[in-house]
């Protein structure tokens, strides 16, 4: 028997305690005792038994107020309450049902027959715990696969879209909207680089204050967006307050404390063109499964703004007066 198995025996009879105590501390339980129902209810609180045995008849409250309280506790309703009582009318036995227990045990008691229950009690309360972790993973593994399907529906489609059309702004912004439902973030971004005058520039950005943010300029190291354009690689800051790379000027701009950021790099033929970043004014906000569709979204983003400049060099080539958008200072609002 697991030593990890704790019991609390209820009786504010010293002799049953001591019965009670000698007879499971023999079979490996870690037992703990309890005279009265407040001092149970602290007990069982403090310290989660797997089991209680419960004695009914007791000073002040009694043991059907104990268990209805241990019931309405949402830390402590799914532990089984053994009654063990020299009450033996079917009305005692009843009740004791009716507030949430699941067996009865009356005194005198047999020292086998009290071991038995409990152990059965004890084993159903194990496989009830096996069950209940099964389920939580099933639902979670098929919640992480609902997600994965969904980032994969997004980035099926902003590949569509992307290569759909050269107006890079309405796209741009669609996407940044579907990345922001779908991650639940505060607010998305698109950033790039400006090679007239080495500045990344914000091309789009999503509400709330995306007017503010839209066509706002940093040079290329500063801010966390800076640094990933800068390195070439992708951030997870789980809080920017603990991390020295954080611009707090566009927290000002804004009005709003960013405390959590994702960053990847937009890259063309291993060259980096701008950055793709996420924020939300809560710390621990993202996962690395978040990080994941950003950077998969990043380059479809990064194919896409390169065939843009390419068609926009064309047309340049052959007459037309549309400036090439090889400088994003071009692309301000």
């Amino acid at each position: 028997m697991s030593l990890k198995q704790n019991i609390l025996v209820v009786d504010d009879t010293p002799a049953n305690l001591h019965l009670l105590t000698e007879i499971l501390s023999k079979q490996g339980y870690k037992v703990r005792a309890a005279t009265n129902g407040p001092l149970a209810l602290r007990s069982a609180q403090s310290m989660l038994p797997d089991l209680i045995l419960l004695d009914i008849t007791m000073a002040g409250m009694d043991g059907y107020e104990v268990c209805r309280q241990l019931k309405t506790d949402e830390r402590t309703r799914d532990i089984p309450v053994i009654f063990i009582s020299a009450l033996d009318e079917l009305s005692n036995k009843v009740k004791a049902f009716e507030v949430g227990g699941v067996d009865y045990i009356t005194k005198p008691f047999q020292a086998e027959e009290v071991l038995v229950r409990v152990k059965t009690h004890l084993t159903l309360r194990a496989t009830q715990r096996q069950l209940q972790k099964e389920i939580a993973e099933r639902r979670r593994t098929e919640e992480e696969l609902q997600q994965r399907h969904r980032e994969l529906i997004l980035i099926n489609q902003a590949g569509q879209l992307f290569n759909s059309t050269l107006e890079l702004d309405e796209v741009l912004m669609t996407v940044l909207e579907e990345v922001r439902r779908l991650l639940m973030a505060r607010s998305c971004s698109v950033w790039l680089l400006d090679p007239n005058v080495n500045q990344l520039v914000c091309r789009q950005a999503t509400e709330p204050n995306s007017s503010v943010v839209r066509g706002s300029g940093l040079a290329i190291g500063q801010g966390i967006i800076g640094w990933v354009v800068q390195h070439g690689q992708s951030v997870l800051i789980a809080d920017t307050r603990l991390d020295p790379r954080h611009f707090k000027n566009i927290d000002k701009q804004t009005n709003l404390e960013l405390r959590s950021i994702m960053g990847v790099p937009l890259q063309v033929k291993r060259q980096v063109i701008g950055a793709l970043e996420a924020v939300d004014v809560t710390i621990n906000r993202f996962k690395a499964t978040d990080l994941r569709l950003l950077e998969s979204l990043a380059d479809h983003a990064a194919i896409a703004i390169d065939n843009a400049r390419l068609y926009s060099e064309r047309r340049e080539s052959e007459g037309y007066s549309r400036k090439p958008i090889t400088s994003c200072m071009n692309w301000r609002r």
